[in-house]
């Protein structure tokens, strides 16, 4: 099998760009046919890899049958990369697979061509996307939908959803849950026990962060709901919760210049932070690494994920493979598969009804202690179930 990759959306911030190196780095290290991979810049590899256990990372090698294709113009509007170059360079390839990580298909040649659609938000909802993402998906998402000849959902929720969209195309509609980061799966195997206090890597220097806390994974756009969220945090600590939230995502704010001297709350390197007892603890960390995201994982009490919108959901399964509860509204993927560890909240858009469910996560995670109640589908999420049922969709794509 000769199978053409573009890594343009590794770029692409949230879900999408985490299936994206997930799929990298699996079919880097997993597939046996030809491999032809297009990325914008040489260190993409790196990023690509990261996806990784640290085993494997340090022992991967390129194989003989894979061919990075780099663009030779890598400041370039990745759009324009992936409508235009991405094209030209895989021109004369013989592919007998395209398959782009992201629902937007470019006018490549190949035997057969297959896209990944990660929710139906860009149909539904465009207003909860930037201006840019509008536009580009715009153009050409339901022009790539009709055109293509496979079309990968990554939940029964987002391929129920593209069916009432484009009900001539539900015959190629297929049903692939992702699976967990290979390295993220093989962190949640391992044992450890909860401590006082996690230390974080941040843009502003290390800090600690003293239990317990609640803990949110993602940006803070309109579809995320996460004003919701922050008012049901409110009631909870006027309940007398002495919980934190921790974000992680988005715009990182220094804690020291956030929250006055009072009670203290963070120990960070060269400075003491503190908080009023008037003010709810936020700290807003912005991106961390993903080993120090890993101990925040398995610290958390619980890590909601309340969105209005939301095709697959990594934080919620990340939480419940490292053992902390998650609140999702009901519907969801994760409410769909997530076994002991997923609450769900009948609305979530009202605050009252998520800081209930808050609370429920809460008392769970102080009953139960790591252990108590199991990840019925760790399996099931492997990278090693993923890739097998992967490679079955695309050797049957090419055998029709």
């Amino acid at each position: 099998m000769r199978l053409g990759v573009s890594m343009l959306a590794i770029h692409t911030p949230g879900g999408i760009g985490r299936y994206a190196r997930i799929l990298g780095a699996l079919l880097l290290t997993r597939f046996d046919g030809e491999l032809f991979l297009f990325l914008q810049h040489e260190s993409d590899l790196e990023r690509i890899i990261s996806e990784l256990p640290e085993s494997e990372r340090q022992q991967f090698t390129l194989r003989q049958n894979t061919h990075l294709i780099l663009s030779k113009y890598p400041h370039v509007i990745r759009y324009l990369l992936h409508q235009w170059e991405l094209p030209l360079r895989f021109k004369g390839l013989s592919l007998d697979i395209y398959l782009d990580p992201d629902i937007i298909l470019p006018p490549v040649r190949a035997r057969k061509k297959c896209i990944v659609v990660h929710d139906v938000t860009p149909f539904t909802n465009p207003w909860f996307l930037g201006l840019k993402a509008r536009i580009i998906y715009g153009l050409s998402s339901a022009q790539s939908v009709r055109s293509t000849d496979c079309i990968i959902c990554v939940s029964e929720k987002t391929r129920k959803g593209l069916a009432e969209i484009f009900p001539d195309e539900a015959r190629k509609m297929l049903v692939l849950d992702s699976c967990l980061s290979p390295k993220f799966y093989e962190y949640s195997r391992r044992g450890y026990q909860h401590a006082d206090e996690v230390r974080v890597d941040t843009s502003f220097g290390e800090v600690s962060i003293k239990r317990p806390f609640i803990l949110y994974v993602g940006d803070e756009g309109p579809r995320k709901n996460v004003s919701t969220l922050l008012k049901a945090f409110h009631l909870l600590r006027q309940k007398g919760y002495p919980h934190k939230l921790v974000m992680v995502g988005g715009i990182a704010k220094r804690p020291a210049e956030r929250f006055l001297r009072g009670r203290e709350v963070v120990v960070s390197t060269g400075f003491w932070v503190s908080i009023p007892a008037d003010e709810p603890p936020i700290l807003r960390l912005g991106k961390v690494p993903d080993s120090s995201l890993v101990g925040l994982y398995r610290h958390a009490d619980v890590v909601p994920l309340v969105s209005l919108e939301e095709g697959f959901g990594y934080p919620a399964l990340e939480a419940i493979a490292f053992r902390a509860p998650t609140v999702v509204p009901e519907g969801s993927p994760m409410a769909e598969r997530g076994g002991p560890g997923v609450i769900t909240v009948s609305d979530p858009k009202e605050p009252f009804l998520v800081a209930d469910k808050l609370e429920e996560a809460i008392r769970l995670s102080e009953v139960s202690g790591i252990g108590a109640w199991a990840f019925a589908d760790r399996e099931y999420y492997s990278p090693e179930r993923y890739f097998s049922d992967l490679l079955s969709i695309l050797t049957a794509l090419i055998s029709d």
